[in-house]
Protein backbone atom coordinates (compact mmCIF):
# COMPACT_ATOMS: atom_id res chain seq x y z
CA UNK A 1 0.00 0.00 0.00
CA UNK A 2 1.20 3.47 -0.93
CA UNK A 3 0.37 6.88 0.54
CA UNK A 4 0.44 9.78 -1.88
CA UNK A 5 0.55 13.52 -1.29
CA UNK A 6 -1.20 15.87 -3.68
CA UNK A 7 -0.10 19.52 -3.65
CA UNK A 8 -2.94 21.62 -5.10
CA UNK A 9 -2.11 25.01 -6.62
CA UNK A 10 -4.30 27.45 -8.54
CA UNK A 11 -2.52 26.52 -11.78
CA UNK A 12 -2.20 22.74 -11.33
CA UNK A 13 -1.31 19.98 -8.92
CA UNK A 14 1.65 17.77 -8.02
CA UNK A 15 1.27 14.09 -7.18
CA UNK A 16 4.09 12.92 -4.91
CA UNK A 17 4.54 9.15 -5.04
CA UNK A 18 7.79 8.90 -3.08
CA UNK A 19 10.65 11.04 -1.80
CA UNK A 20 12.05 11.17 -5.33
CA UNK A 21 9.18 10.53 -7.78
CA UNK A 22 6.43 13.05 -8.56
CA UNK A 23 4.22 14.34 -11.37
CA UNK A 24 3.08 17.92 -11.93
CA UNK A 25 -0.09 18.33 -13.96
CA UNK A 26 -1.30 21.64 -15.36
CA UNK A 27 -3.80 22.84 -17.93
CA UNK A 28 -2.74 23.62 -21.47
CA UNK A 29 -5.14 25.84 -23.42
CA UNK A 30 -8.17 24.24 -21.74
CA UNK A 31 -7.97 21.30 -24.15
CA UNK A 32 -5.39 19.00 -22.63
CA UNK A 33 -3.12 18.64 -19.64
CA UNK A 34 0.65 18.87 -19.55
CA UNK A 35 2.20 16.12 -17.43
CA UNK A 36 5.68 16.79 -16.08
CA UNK A 37 7.43 13.73 -14.68
CA UNK A 38 9.88 14.73 -11.92
CA UNK A 39 12.77 13.14 -10.08
CA UNK A 40 13.72 15.04 -6.90
CA UNK A 41 11.37 17.81 -8.12
CA UNK A 42 13.50 18.28 -11.25
CA UNK A 43 11.91 17.83 -14.66
CA UNK A 44 12.62 14.42 -16.16
CA UNK A 45 10.05 14.21 -18.96
CA UNK A 46 7.06 16.09 -20.37
CA UNK A 47 4.03 14.56 -22.01
CA UNK A 48 0.49 15.67 -22.70
CA UNK A 49 -2.89 14.04 -22.72
CA UNK A 50 -6.32 15.22 -23.75
CA UNK A 51 -8.75 15.30 -20.86
CA UNK A 52 -10.99 12.77 -22.63
CA UNK A 53 -8.26 10.14 -22.12
CA UNK A 54 -9.06 10.37 -18.39
CA UNK A 55 -12.81 10.59 -18.96
CA UNK A 56 -12.97 14.21 -17.71
CA UNK A 57 -13.54 17.65 -19.25
CA UNK A 58 -10.93 19.80 -17.51
CA UNK A 59 -8.18 20.01 -14.90
CA UNK A 60 -10.62 20.45 -11.99
CA UNK A 61 -12.46 17.27 -12.92
CA UNK A 62 -9.14 15.43 -13.23
CA UNK A 63 -8.19 16.58 -9.73
CA UNK A 64 -11.53 15.34 -8.37
CA UNK A 65 -11.08 12.00 -10.14
CA UNK A 66 -7.62 11.66 -8.60
CA UNK A 67 -9.10 12.13 -5.13
CA UNK A 68 -11.98 9.70 -5.76
CA UNK A 69 -10.11 7.05 -7.77
CA UNK A 70 -6.37 7.51 -7.25
CA UNK A 71 -5.44 4.01 -8.48
CA UNK A 72 -7.21 4.62 -11.80
CA UNK A 73 -5.55 7.98 -12.45
CA UNK A 74 -2.10 6.75 -11.43
CA UNK A 75 -2.46 3.68 -13.66
CA UNK A 76 -3.13 6.01 -16.60
CA UNK A 77 -0.17 8.26 -15.67
CA UNK A 78 2.46 5.69 -14.74
CA UNK A 79 1.24 2.40 -16.14
CA UNK A 80 1.76 0.88 -12.68
CA UNK A 81 -0.97 -0.87 -10.73
CA UNK A 82 -0.48 0.80 -7.34
CA UNK A 83 -2.62 0.12 -4.27
CA UNK A 84 -3.25 3.50 -2.63
CA UNK A 85 -3.85 3.46 1.11
CA UNK A 86 -4.22 7.21 1.71
CA UNK A 87 -4.36 10.45 -0.29
CA UNK A 88 -3.24 13.58 1.55
CA UNK A 89 -4.13 16.90 -0.12
CA UNK A 90 -2.20 20.08 0.67
CA UNK A 91 -3.57 23.36 -0.68
CA UNK A 92 -1.24 26.22 -1.64
CA UNK A 93 -2.13 29.78 -2.60
CA UNK A 94 -0.21 31.18 -5.52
Amino acid sequence: MVNIIVEKYNYGFRIILSETESYFIKDQEGKYCLIESEINRELRDISSSVYEDFGVKNLDELFCLLIKKPEEVLRMLTGDDLQIDKVVVEYYES
